[in-house]
């Protein structure tokens, strides 16, 4: 019989099979030392099987958790449409009147910042007419080159 101790149920069982080994083999009564302390029989069962029954203990409460989750993760989807949903509805009514988002649990939206020279000079322009085409007629891949002015040259 192996007596590795890896595993929290190995050591339940363990633990459980040794109260049984124990009833079964040492005449009631009897008192061994255990651990540097003097225990007799009923106490030393009385601890292997407590221990025993709070894994079993766990291990139900591990298989409920597990099925709180899968029911959790089941209602997530939904749940997030509809809070997302009531959110929008809720900046929709009240803008950014903080505190009355506040009590929703809410803050309000972030102003937008503007943008700095250097990354204005950074953006493509946003007008067709600003958007020269090289590469003419046949070219495999028309390629846009963006330009700064508003002259189309090629």
């Amino acid at each position: 019989m192996s007596t590795s101790t890896k595993g929290k149920g190995t050591r339940a069982t363990l633990a459980a099979s040794l109260a049984a080994g124990a009833q079964k083999h040492f005449p009631a009564g009897t008192s061994l030392t255990v651990g540097g302390a003097m225990l007799t029989l009923a106490q030393i069962e009385t601890q292997l099987t407590g221990y025993a029954s709070l894994r079993d203990a766990v291990n139900s409460a591990h298989a409920v958790f597990q099925a709180k989750v899968a029911a959790e993760k089941a209602q997530a989807i939904a749940m997030n449409a509809f809070v997302g949903a009531l959110v929008k509805i809720v900046r929709g009514s009240f803008g950014n009147q903080p505190d009355v988002l506040a009590d929703f649990g809410l803050q309000p939206n972030k102003p937008k910042t503007p943008l700095t020279p250097s990354s204005k000079r950074r953006q493509p322009p946003q007008s067709a007419r600003q958007r020269v085409w090289r590469g003419g007629p046949r070219a495999a891949r028309p390629s846009w080159r963006f330009t700064a002015t508003s002259s189309a040259s090629s």
